[in-house]
């Protein structure tokens, strides 16, 4: 990995974290767990040591999730903050944590059919409960429903579920080689 590569990733670990902290509900606690969870990322990419990365990756999540306060994915601006105080930062954190040790691949490949899967799954995701309640209000529109946090939370769950189903279902584009071992053994 070059050195320019390091630098990108630190930039965008410190600009993920500076995002987490814009959205969250800062106190003593969450501000030691960005500082270290920052620490960890910045020197898995520094060592190329991936597992540091990954447990930055985790506490900035945990950290970041338990601060910012979402109470209903039915208004517009709930979901704009769980959509730039939440996930885009926890995605690219992710990102940047799984290619610590990477040395020749690129950070991010937004034409490959994977990435473009991932989205597709991640915006059904956010706007489930939001399209949810406007086809129940387009086909009952007599029928008064409040939805309650704990049916908003079955809706994402049902339709993460469901969505990963599809996905892991289909085929790989490419076959992954075959050791010499392998081969043998499921001839026998």
């Amino acid at each position: 990995m070059t050195a320019m590569a390091q630098y990108g990733k630190v930039i965008l670990t410190v600009v993920a974290m500076i995002d987490l902290l814009a959205f969250s509900s800062v106190t003593t606690g969450t501000m030691l767990a960005f500082m270290v969870s920052t620490a960890l990322v910045v020197l898995g990419i520094g060592s190329l040591y991936r597992p540091s990365a990954m447990v930055g990756f985790v506490i900035a999540t945990i950290a970041a999730a338990i601060s910012i306060e979402i109470d209903t994915m039915t208004v517009l601006g709930t979901m704009l903050t769980a959509t730039f105080g939440l996930f885009f930062p926890v995605t690219i954190l992710g990102w940047i944590a799984l290619s610590a040790e990477q040395t020749d691949l690129p950070l991010i490949s937004l034409r490959s059919r994977e990435t473009a899967f991932n989205i597709l799954y991640s915006v059904c995701v956010l706007i489930a409960v939001p399209v949810f309640a406007t086809l129940i209000g387009v086909f009952f529109p007599s029928m008064s429903v409040s939805i309650s946090l704990l049916m908003e939370i079955a809706i994402i769950l049902m339709v993460a579920t469901v969505l990963g189903i599809i996905m892991t279902s289909r085929e790989p584009t490419t076959e992954a080689p075959r050791s010499e071992e392998a081969a043998t053994e499921t001839s026998q």
